[in-house]
């Protein structure tokens, strides 16, 4: 994933699952972790000094850590049960919000979960059980999420405290990210005879197919096929995979 400032990027790479950064244009790359953590969806403190990651120790469930972008040791920060999966920053960086899956009574449930970086203090969003997978506005008001079914893209308006569901029956969905202007959501589907990458407009739910790509191959990480926005190419938004613009 790009940096805010579109001048780094942040990655996986596999088999190893270790976390790597680099400047945008793939030089001066560093590695920042290694192979006794198991690294995945990583993401961008607002100012680009810190990096949230969803990490695994050998026989231990995926949990949050954060590390230093310049290089240091991972702190973990989360102790769910079984998974606490796709660190989003809050608009000031002082929380991070993330799908949490826990044993219930046997059974395992999901919902987002709040974390104030401060006092280390854990509330759930409001309406989110059942919700996973967030991604916050760059402006705060808004989380972007779907239910651990994947078939859906929800909205949480923070000021009315309101879910809406803004897509559904368009196949499983992938990886959602929200345009750098804040205003639409852009989002993949797969395993459907329809796949393709969507956008739609928070302000009238205005739905528009991309570009279909029943006919590209995807790389299958352990989350599904990764998208995510080129760093050069923040403000015309290009899509990384598949390497188009829009």
């Amino acid at each position: 994933g790009a940096s805010r400032d579109a001048q780094s990027v942040v990655y996986v790479r596999y088999p190893e699952a270790t976390l790597w950064r680099a400047n945008a244009n793939g030089g001066g790359a560093a590695q920042l972790t290694g192979p006794s953590l198991r690294a995945s969806l990583p993401h961008w403190s607002p100012d680009g000094s810190r990096i949230a990651f969803s990490g695994a120790r050998p026989g231990k469930p995926w949990n949050i850590f954060l590390i230093p972008a310049a290089g240091g040791p991972a702190e973990q920060i989360t102790n769910g049960d079984i998974s606490d999966l796709d660190p989003t920053w809050s608009a000031n960086g002082t929380k991070i919000a993330f799908g949490q899956r826990r044993s219930v009574s046997g059974k395992s449930t999901d919902s987002i979960q709040i974390l104030d970086l401060a006092t280390r203090k854990l509330e759930q969003l409001p309406g989110s059980e059942g919700i996973c997978c967030p991604r916050w506005s760059a402006d705060g008001k808004f989380m972007m999420a779907t239910h651990g079914t994947y078939d859906d893209v929800m909205l949480y308006d923070f000021a009315r405290q309101k879910w809406t569901t803004l897509v559904k029956d368009k196949g499983m969905i992938g990886f959602m990210e929200w345009t750098p202007d804040g205003k639409s959501v852009l989002f993949d589907t797969f395993d459907t005879p329809q796949a393709a990458f969507y956008r739609i407009r928070v302000s009238d739910l205005k739905l528009e197919t991309v570009a279909s790509t029943t006919e590209v191959r995807r790389y299958y990480g352990p989350f599904g096929p990764w998208t995510g926005m080129a760093a050069e190419d923040r403000k015309s938004t290009r899509l990384n995979s598949s390497h188009i613009t829009i």
